[in-house]
């Protein structure tokens, strides 16, 4: 059995159990989810839907990979 459960960005790391791998996360630094927020405040605020997906997208690269 083979299921994989992290983002292809997370490095998989050893956890010292024969098979078993655990992801590393990949987690920006506090600045940058701050800035993050606020912009998406603010463009929640305008309900500027392109702006919110623009900022979501730059925070999260996984986010909208399978949308249309």
């Amino acid at each position: 059995m083979n299921e994989i459960l992290f983002a292809n960005e997370e490095p998989a790391v050893e956890i010292g159990v024969a098979g078993i791998m655990a992801a590393k996360p990949n987690e920006p630094p506090m600045q940058s989810l701050h800035k993050s927020i606020a912009a998406l405040e603010q463009a929640i605020a305008r309900d500027d839907r392109a702006t919110i997906k623009a900022v979501l997208k730059d925070a999260i690269p996984e986010f909208g990979s399978n949308a249309a």
